[in-house]
């Protein structure tokens, strides 16, 4: 205490030895540099008396900041000193805060060197220690037991016990001595853990909760499910690559292909209730129950036609409507656009070419569709002499036609870029025209008779669609370098089957007042590469002992296939068609056949579905 003080009287007194000599040293400067022999111009002595005005200044502020910095120094130093005396209101006050916070210090300990445990640690230090010795009487107790119960308990402490903060801390071996088990239980528990924890289970199990008394079953919610995948309300996607896919776990996913509504979400309901009259259910629940893989038809979905006669003609009526709004309009008078009228869409343009449609049938006549009448036809449709313009004046335009092209001696359909005269795509669009009214007309015709065949099926018929799927490749999960080129390929062949419901097999009846059709899929595949129509009476055969196997009674068959001559529209499938009724037993058998490239439908779909499914098989 002495030395501080002692050293704060020298400083003071240095401090003031400073002070005295510090006016003697700035006059004996002055002297020095008067004596230098400074200039005497009015200039100069302005300059000296400004820098001396500057020193001046200078110093007095110095003096001016050192004395306020000294007064607050005091101040804040007497604030302090009275708000540590004011602290607590009374000495009783004092009194408990200054135990309190002895008794929240930690104790010194009895070592020279030791760690110093805070209260928070050792609070849980003690809870530690009091659960280890629960979980250790527990272990005692089952593991020299023999039951069931007692084995599951301990599997379940282990399993709980056994985590990865063990393993991160490498304290297994300790743990196992605590416990008094061995070093492979600990580690078989930590696998358990794992594999509850990645199970499709244990997501169920987390995602599941405690229902009320009202609340849906789970055979109602699965009936639900299945509705939304009845061939009635939705169809498989006839793209294989349209699937969907769902996490179940941790690096775990479930795909399934992607199924497509016919209907509206609103109708499928309604059919729901209407089917299950017993289970009350409002829409909104019967919606949340829908499977992910189910969606609605967009419009890339419901265009199924891919027919090269529709191809081209949109094609060609998009060019030539296009040209007629850049080079004809512009060029004719008001009077004369009615003449050339620039159509919407296709379809209005082919109207244009037939007479109006019968008020009783309201179809357009035979004769209309085949080019056959007199007051109708290609000669209604008026074109102007720039778009008939074959000549080199005329502008070249850019369109798009089907050709067979040789390649390596083998003709294939290919899309060709034409850049020609405008007097060629318009004729070849007339041509075009010639053929496509009665070809739309029959294949809208025949999409509206199946329909119409099938919400008025009669008892005792059946209707079948016949295709041939794309051979399939045959492939192995692990395969060889040298067997890629080596792989078998299968046939095919997809039958649609409609036909009424049999209690036996379905579970529903179809009554007449309430009719139900049944739709079913039926494969056929083979290693015979040959889709002839031996392969088409093999089909046969094997659809009517599957029938029979069910026990339903068929006397009239309705068939739709495509127009393959090989497959079904040749003189030797004619031949055979003569004695199938006979063969199989039906009164009678009645073949139809889908328009030119107009075939697509549900029998490529399940085509599609059952290829994609051999393939997620395979992976």
């Amino acid at each position: 205490m002495w030395k501080e003080k002692k050293t704060q009287k020298n400083r003071e007194r240095c401090k003031q030895n400073y002070e005295m000599k510090k006016k003697d040293r700035m006059n004996a400067l002055k002297q020095k540099c008067h004596n230098c022999g400074y200039s005497e111009t009015s200039a100069a002595k302005r300059k000296r008396k400004e820098r001396q005005f500057k020193a001046d200044k200078r110093l007095y502020e110095t003096e001016r900041k050192r004395k306020y910095r000294k007064t607050q120094n005091k101040v804040s130093t007497i604030n302090i000193i009275n708000d540590i005396k004011n602290t607590f209101s009374n000495k009783m006050e004092k009194s408990r805060a200054v135990k309190s916070m002895k008794r929240a210090l930690p104790t010194t300990p009895k070592k020279r060197v030791a760690f110093v445990v805070t209260p928070e640690e050792k609070t849980d230090i003690q809870l530690g220690n009091a659960v280890l010795n629960d979980l250790k009487e527990i272990v005692d107790l089952a593991k020299f037991s023999r039951s069931d119960s007692a084995r599951t308990a301990l599997s379940v402490i282990v399993a709980s016990t056994s985590g990865k903060n063990i393993t991160k801390e490498r304290n297994k071996t300790l743990l196992s001595r605590k416990l008094g088990l061995p070093l492979k239980r600990l580690s078989k528990g930590k696998r358990v853990r794992t594999q509850i924890f990645t199970s499709e289970k244990s997501c169920w199990t987390y995602f599941e909760r405690k229902t009320r008394k009202d609340a849906i079953t789970d055979d109602v919610k699965k009936i639900a499910y299945n509705f939304w995948t009845d061939p009635n309300a939705s169809r498989p996607s006839g793209n294989r690559n349209d699937t969907k896919r769902i996490r179940i776990g941790p690096k775990r996913f479930l795909k399934h292909p992607i199924y497509i509504l016919d209907k509206s979400q609103t109708e499928v309901f309604n059919d729901f209730c209407i089917n299950n009259p017993n289970i009350k259910m409002n829409q909104r629940t019967f919606e949340r129950l829908k499977p992910y893989f189910v969606r609605s038809a967009r419009p890339k979905d419901r265009v199924t036609c891919c027919c090269r006669y529709h191809v081209k003609a949109r094609s060609l009526f998009s060019k030539t409507i296009e040209f007629r709004k850049k080079y004809t309009i512009t060029n004719i008078l008001d009077f004369e656009q009615n003449l050339y009228p620039v159509y919407e869409h296709l379809t209005d343009i082919a109207v244009a070419t037939l007479c109006d449609k019968d008020q009783v049938n309201n179809s357009y006549s035979k004769a209309c569709l085949d080019r056959e009448c007199s007051k109708c036809g290609l000669s209604l449709l008026k074109f102007t002499d720039e778009e008939l313009n074959v000549s080199d004046d005329a502008p070249n335009v850019s369109w798009e036609r089907y050709e067979y092209i040789t390649v390596n001696s083998k003709k294939k359909l290919t899309l060709v870029r034409k850049c020609t005269k405008p007097g060629d795509m318009f004729n070849y669009f007339r041509e075009l025209l010639d053929k496509f009214a009665g070809h739309q007309f029959r294949a809208q015709w025949q999409n509206a008779q199946l329909k119409c065949l099938k919400e008025n099926l009669l008892p005792n018929h059946c209707i079948i669609i016949h295709d041939y799927s794309e051979n399939y490749g045959c492939k192995e999960k692990f395969e060889l370098q040298r067997t890629y080129f080596q792989r078998t390929d299968v046939s095919i062949h997809v039958s649609v089957i409609y036909r009424h419901a049999i209690l036996e097999v379905d579970g529903v009846e179809s009554l007449p007042d309430i009719p139900c059709i049944i739709t079913e899929h039926f494969f056929v595949m083979s290693p015979d590469e040959k889709h002839d129509q031996f392969f088409t009476q093999k089909v046969q055969t094997l659809v009517k002992e599957y029938l029979d196997s069910i026990r339903y009674d068929v006397k009239v068959i309705h068939e739709f296939t495509d127009g393959c001559p090989v497959q079904y529209k040749s003189r030797n499938c004619f031949g055979m068609l003569t004695n199938i009724c006979s063969k199989h037993g039906y009164e009678l058998f009645i073949r139809n056949y889908f328009e030119t490239s107009h075939t697509k439908g549900p029998q490529d779909a399940a085509g599609g579905f059952l290829k994609n499914q051999v393939d997620m098989g395979t992976k």
